[in-house]
């Protein structure tokens, strides 16, 4: 895992993010995941192609945080996004796709800590 490198979803792996919120679907292991708020606009990142540190970057910036906060909070979304099998390495020298306009949250959205929510036979509950 690398705060530097690129990630694209797995094989498999589809999402959709509208209005701050992401739904992603492991179409392999027929599992579903929730992220809101800065969890949403760092995946909205991520899967285009942008390094997990742009994103921190961005979520710093968005939500008016410390980027020491974002880097942290980031990278273990991270982590738990590669546990999850949802994301893979990609090539170092993709270039990044444009994040969509409603990936991030609002402004004035009050920033939590990105988590990974899974939700199994319809009932939500937390990812490691």
């Amino acid at each position: 895992m690398g705060m530097e490198d690129r990630y694209r979803p797995s094989a498999g792996v589809t999402s959709r993010v509208t209005a701050g919120e992401a739904a992603v679907k492991d179409g392999e292991s027929n599992v579903s995941y929730r992220l809101a708020g800065a969890g949403a606009m760092a995946w909205a990142m991520i899967e285009r192609g942008h390094t997990p540190a742009e994103a921190a970057a961005a979520v710093a910036e968005h939500f008016g945080i410390l980027p020491h906060r974002a880097e942290t909070d980031v990278g273990r979304l991270l982590c738990s996004l590669r546990e999850a099998a949802l994301l893979e390495k990609a090539d170092p020298d993709a270039v990044p796709e444009p994040v969509p306009d409603q990936a991030p949250p609002p402004r004035g959205t009050r920033y939590s800590t990105p988590k990974l929510e899974r939700a199994e036979n319809g009932v939500r509950a937390s990812a490691a």
